[in-house]
């Protein structure tokens, strides 16, 4: 993970988002005032944490009182729909370290050495799933409650972790303005390494509640980018079990530089001035390379090697219990092997109005020309399964394309990929890709006590 765990979330989002259910052909996502007059109409929204009217902190005990610390020193960003906030919420918050304050400068002092903030200055919660409470009803935009899924990053340790949070509008005279989430959990330190300080003969309780009161504003500045809306074909064929397709529409967009694929039910892929990265809602490390084609052959043929050598080892009872099972997935591992890419250089097909690129007699990509200026079709090179050569291609590859096919492939199976793209148009975007960088400073203001 990066030294800025607040930049995978605006990432993962950046672009203009799918509208939940919506048609992506139609005109860009609309405004939170512009809602107003279309309840359920907003589709995905940025909100940014307003610092100054939330709140950080933690319940602790020590064998002579408890205490409490608290930060208003937070950052944070939310990705939601709030006519739909209990089906898709990601984002994430983060504190500084040392601006925690419990009222009391030793025990401050102490806490920052334990939680060795100059080396960890920032405890984050990356928000990555939620679903409504049961037998909660929703009271306007947003639903009373959720349980929320997500990871505690503190003392440079990642922990996932469920809550439940309870949500009301900002201001009930506008509610998609904006939302107000407060909530808590009960969370071991020493679950984070972190050893409970102990002071003479006062020790700290290694239990401490957390408690969460966040207040998120709609913030959605836009400027001027390009649009294509994209139809998916995905066909897979698995080692095991039967093949299926499934259709889905995605968005190809185009600013400042960067260039975002969003999936409905798939990874999201984004390539700018950084690379490209796979942005999947639950891989929040930046920097990593896609899972290599090749890499994950070599780990299922080392799999293979050692399951043959506990094959041999077997005997008796052992056996007859164990021996089928291992030589099933043996074979199925066999069966996988099939799949892996040709050794030998990526070998280049021009025909009329479209281009192939070949690995031995497996073709890999075909792209099927249209008009209109280049749009880059360097995000596809995050997808997982893709043979380093053809990942290589892909990222430098520019076009307009009337449609594009792409086969990945794993251990697992062989999936198939068909977008089918519109003409590129010129529309307004959310201009989230800015956020790429680092958020606003969580330097504390002031002193720090």
């Amino acid at each position: 993970m990066s030294a800025s765990p607040l930049s995978w979330a605006p990432l993962a989002v950046s672009g203009l988002l799918l509208a939940a259910g919506g048609d992506l052909a139609g005109t860009p996502v609309a405004t939170a005032a512009e809602a107003q007059a279309a309840p359920g109409a907003l589709g995905v929204q940025q909100f940014v944490l307003d610092a100054a009217r939330s709140e950080l902190g933690f319940h602790g005990t020590s064998t002579l009182h408890d205490f409490t610390g608290r930060s208003t020193t937070l950052d944070g960003v939310l990705f939601t729909d709030p006519s739909r906030a209990g089906a898709f919420a990601v984002g994430e918050v983060v504190c500084a370290a040392a601006s925690l304050d419990t009222e009391d400068e030793g025990r401050d002092e102490k806490m920052r050495e334990h939680l060795h903030a100059e080396r960890f200055p920032l405890l984050a919660f990356a928000l990555e799933s939620v679903e409504p409470v049961p037998g909660v009803a929703a009271d306007g935009p947003w639903p009373e409650r959720l349980r929320a899924e997500g990871t505690f990053r503190i003392h440079g340790v990642e922990r996932r972790r469920s809550l439940e949070l309870l949500l009301e509008p900002l201001d009930a005279a506008t509610p998609m303005a904006g939302v107000r989430a407060r909530g808590s959990l009960r969370l071991p330190m020493s679950e984070h390494s972190i050893q409970p300080p102990v002071v003479a003969v006062i020790s700290v309780g290694d239990e401490v509640e957390v408690f969460l009161d966040l207040a998120f504003r709609a913030d959605e500045p836009r400027s001027p980018g390009t649009l294509r809306a994209v139809q998916v074909t995905e066909t897979l064929e698995p080692v095991r079990g039967e093949s299926r397709s499934t259709s889905s529409k995605a968005l190809l967009t185009e600013l400042g530089g960067c260039v975002t694929l969003q999936r409905a039910g798939g990874p999201w892929l984004q390539s700018g001035a950084f690379g490209v990265r796979t942005l999947d809602l639950l891989a929040r490390a930046e920097g990593v390379a896609p899972e290599a084609c090749e890499a994950s052959f070599e780990a299922a043929r080392t799999r293979m090697v050692s399951l043959q050598e506990k094959l041999g080892k077997l005997t008796g009872r052992a056996r007859e219990v164990q021996g089928p099972k291992v030589e099933a997935l043996l074979e199925e591992l066999a069966a996988g092997q099939r799949l892996a890419p040709a050794a030998g250089a990526l070998r280049e097909v021009q025909e009329p109005g479209q281009r192939e690129w070949w690995l031995g007699e497996t073709l890999w990509l075909r792209v099927v020309e249209g008009e209109g200026a280049p749009f880059a079709l360097a995000p596809l090179a995050g997808l997982p399964g893709l043979p380093a050569s053809v990942r290589e291609q892909l990222a430098t590859l520019k076009a307009s394309p009337r449609s594009l096919t792409l086969r990945t492939a794993l251990p697992t199976g062989v999936r198939t990929l068909t977008l089918s793209l519109d003409a590129p148009r010129a529309t307004d975007l959310p201009t989230w890709p800015a956020a790429a960088q680092p958020f606003r400073s969580l330097s504390p203001k002031g002193p720090v006590r």
